[in-house]
């Protein structure tokens, strides 16, 4: 089925509207009852009506066309969670919330409308609910999900692991739909979802074990929404009879295998790890998934697919029918999102019709049975991107070093040698004990270097090879598992300066690009370490090379001190503009001041003696000068300013302003209020959208339910936050509205969180700053606001200060992002993203 449109612009903002006014007073898992509310008008009788106490009438009479009794029980425990929000907000909340509700005019909106309306309310969720239980995938994924396999009228669709049920949007209302979710909470919102799409002949089962689906009729198509986690639980709560043991995720995707017909199919989420993961259940399984044919593709997606998570997923599709022996689609799905910050976005008609026509697959590649086998059965899409074999004058890594012989001891005290002290130059690629300092090491498990050693990383990405000087009667140690000390084989045959820039070089780092697993933290196993390729010629060759290096490399130098000088030189003559410029603004500065206070002098004048001061006349009686020269005056001098000042012949020296912890939050505050008082031609807005999480930064407490973010801290410098925010807010006065009214023109301020991993251990501050100005000329790249000497159109100046904005946010450690047409009322959008580095709450009253 198609994906349906989003509601009407206007119902999204009351509903949106709606999820604010009960941010600050309901529990965070309250926002769960939402959906319920919209449910329950939709079938009320008559109106939906709160009452002036916290109870009311409950209207679910048309819930009794629901034969499943599971499905109905599911639908009525929802409902009821109505009552409990309502319980936690205020009388004038419970108001505004009836007001909205009915504002949103259910009972009139058809099926259609209802359902996206209730789809765009689940997909809210994800955003208001992420410290509870509550997860929704986002609707391009689960479209992905539901259409790779035609799911015909009549055919019989188990959706395992269902969610929110949110792949039945795309499936045909004729297919037998079975859907399971050991979740309670989540269930409930499975069900609702259910109701809203009057699907009262679905099943929708709870607490039956995998081991029970023999019991059920056989699938045509056996679908999951959300992946099972690998070391959540073990395998016997799937099947005790399972030929070894596996986790979680490895015995529910062998249930799956064993129960798909020899004409059914399954589309199966896991997550990144299943794909590599080395352990025996993992290995074997994916062999079986081979070996029998059943395995047809595996896509695999990057890091953001899922809100506010960044673990990455991958699709296993099943397809029984398929013939025996052909090959194996290995799909990179990048081609096919579209990034924003940390977040990417499915562009699923495009992936659907590229697996329809395969030939015109991005990123795909079609694996044998016997690369499979070569490859150890892994499953990646990077790994068979590799050499199969070394060419001539090329060796294997394993035919060059081998690893020191290596015995952990626990010291408690020493020096400890870590992946950040691993050098990255190839001709600065020695380190000696000197360069590490003495620390406690706590009994910690590490092994010792007691010789001269090659050190590689087998964390970070890169292989930052080191060659390491031992030094007689120092201590020095180093944990196993992210470096691993080598040792020459033949070095007669290894000039040890060629080794080091050849571990370095675009060849070899692609190959380890390629070979590492993890997601959050890149790493490479000591397994695909020595199978790594590198040039080895001979050992003239490998002499004459680095001779040519080094001649290279002392060019280099000579030329970066020749840049050097030239920087300085540009310095100098950058602050010798700096004070010409001031020079040439003194004088206009001077009339300026001094036309200003006559202009003053004349209004209290006439004002004094009740006369009309006309632009023709006067400003004294004894002058002849009028008022309109006067103010053509000023103009000029003002023209004469903003040239000479956006000449951009000097340019800010951001270590002059060094960085301290400033309050985020009552900077804007401030900022904003003396905008306001200057009675700027322009409304200007702030807003702070927060909700009560937990797990926050580094002390893993918990706020209280009624707690509030008051503060937050980030390193910056005030003066360049307000060079920043006076930059952003003159260019959208100057240039955005030049041709607006002041009542239409408008700049909005909010910030937000963002979470930077799936365990809300920390979240960065978003600041958006938008107004509704003129848009970017037609083709235009933003990009280049930020680039140094770029131009924004006809009206634009030389571009400093897009890219001073720039240099200031980086120089903050966050991100920056210019947007053009954020949502249908901005049309541009400034968006910030600092580190945070601590966080206050206050209470506020239940």
């Amino acid at each position: 089925m198609k994906l349906p449109a989003t509601p009407a612009p206007q119902l999204q903002k009351q509903l949106t509207k709606l999820f604010s006014i009960i941010r600050n007073e309901a529990r965070v898992s309250s926002f769960t009852a939402v959906p319920a509310l919209l449910l329950l008008s939709r079938l009320a009788h008559e109106s939906f009506r709160l009452s002036d106490n916290i109870g009311y009438n409950f209207y679910v009479s048309s819930l009794n066309d629901y034969q499943d009794e599971a499905n109905y029980q599911a639908i009525r425990e929802a409902l009821t969670s109505v009552e409990e929000l309502m319980s936690l907000l205020s009388f004038g909340t419970r108001h505004d919330v009836a007001y909205i509700v009915d504002s949103l005019e259910l009972a009139r909106l058809t099926q259609g409308e209802f359902e996206r309306l209730f789809d765009f309310t689940l997909d809210q969720l994800s955003r208001y609910s992420r410290g509870s239980e509550e997860f929704t995938i986002p609707t391009e994924l689960a479209e992905l999900i539901a259409s790779i396999y035609e799911a015909k009228p009549g055919m019989r669709v188990y959706n395992l692991q269902a969610g929110t049920a949110a792949l039945v949007p795309f499936l045909n209302p004729a297919v037998k739909y079975i859907g399971q979710e050991h979740n309670s909470e989540i269930r409930k919102l499975a069900a609702l979802r259910l109701a809203a799409y009057q699907r009262s002949s679905v099943d929708l089962l709870s607490d039956i074990s995998p081991e029970q689906w023999t019991y059920l009729p056989p699938a045509d198509l056996i679908l999951a929404t959300l992946p099972v986690f690998g070391k959540s639980s073990n395998s016997s709560q799937f099947r005790p009879d399972l030929p070894y043991k596996m986790p979680a995720d490895a015995a529910f995707v062998h249930t799956v295998l064993r129960h798909l017909q020899p004409y059914s199919r399954a589309v199966i989420p896991v997550t990144l790890g299943f794909l590599f993961q080395q352990g025996h259940a993992y290995r074997q399984l994916r062999q079986d998934l081979v070996t029998t044919g059943a395995l047809e593709a595996v896509i695999e997606f990057p890091a953001g697919i899922l809100p506010h998570s960044g673990m990455r997923l991958a699709l296993l599709l099943l397809n029984k029918a398929r013939p025996a022996g052909q090959s194996v689609l290995l799909l990179d799905a990048e081609s096919y999102t579209q990034r924003k910050g940390r977040q990417a976005t499915l562009h699923t008609t495009n992936l659907l019709a590229a697996l329809a026509q395969p030939t015109n697959l991005i990123g795909a590649h079609f694996i044998t049975e016997a690369d499979f086998s070569r490859h150890d059965y892994d499953f990646t899409f990077r790994r068979y991107l590799l050499p199969t074999a070394p060419a001539q004058n090329q060796a294997y890594f394993e035919q060059v070093a081998k690893p020191l012989p290596q015995r952990s001891e626990q010291p408690t005290e020493g020096r400890l040698l870590r992946i950040g002290d691993l050098k990255t130059d190839n001709l600065n690629y020695t380190l000696t004990s000197a360069e590490l300092s003495v620390e406690q090491l706590n009994g910690r498990r590490l092994v010792p270097l007691k010789q001269d050693a090659l050190l590689v990383a087998l964390q970070g990405g890169r292989l930052k090879p080191t060659w390491y000087t031992h030094q007689f009667g120092e201590e020095v140690f180093l944990s196993p598992t992210s470096i691993l000390p080598l040792q020459l084989k033949q070095p007669d045959e290894v000039v040890l300066d060629y080794l080091i820039a050849e571990l370095n070089s675009e060849f070899v780092q692609q190959q380890v690009r390629n070979l590492n697993i993890g997601s959050a933290m890149p790493a490479i196993r000591k397994s695909d370490l020595w199978q790594l390729i590198i040039n080895l010629p001979g050992i003239d060759e490998q002499r004459n090379l680095v001779r040519i290096t080094n001649e290279q490399a002392d060019k280099t130098q000579q030329l970066a001190s020749d840049a050097a000088q030239t920087e300085r030189t540009l310095k100098a003559e950058a602050y010798a503009q700096l004070a010409a410029l001031k020079h040439a603004l003194g004088r206009p500065q001077l009339n300026l001041t001094s036309n200003v206070d006559l202009l003053d002098a004349a209004i209290q004048y006439a004002a004094a003696h009740n006369q009309v001061l006309a632009p023709q006349s006067p400003l004294f009686p004894s002058e002849s000068t009028t008022v309109q020269e006067t103010i053509a005056a000023i103009k000029r001098d003002l023209e004469f300013m903003f040239q000479t000042i956006n000449r951009n012949e000097a340019e800010l020296n951001l270590d002059d302003y060094p960085l301290q912890a400033i309050d985020i939050l009552a900077f804007l505050r401030e900022e904003v209020a003396h905008i306001r008082a200057s009675l700027p031609p322009f409304t200007i807005s702030l807003s702070e959208d927060f909700v009560p999480i937990h797990n926050i930064l580094r002390n893993n407490s918990r706020p209280h339910p009624f707690q509030r973010i008051d503060s937050v801290t980030v390193q910056a410098n005030e003066y360049l936050l307000k060079l920043l925010f006076n930059h952003v807010i003159d260019n959208a006065q100057r240039h955005g509205f030049s041709d607006m009214p002041r009542e239409r023109s408008k700049i909005d301020i909010r910030a937000v969180e963002v979470f930077l991993d799936e365990n809300l251990d920390s979240f960065a501050l978003s600041i958006t700053i938008a107004n509704n100005g003129r848009p970017f000329p037609l083709n235009f790249d933003i990009a280049q606001l930020t680039r140094k000497g770029a131009k924004a159109g006809t009206t634009g100046n030389t571009g400093i200060g897009g890219y001073e904005v720039k240099q200031i946010v980086n120089y903050f450690g966050g991100e920056l992002e210019i947007i053009s047409q954020p949502d249908d009322e901005y049309t541009v959008a400034y968006q910030l993203e600092l580190p945070v580095i601590d966080v206050q709450y206050k209470k506020v009253k239940p």
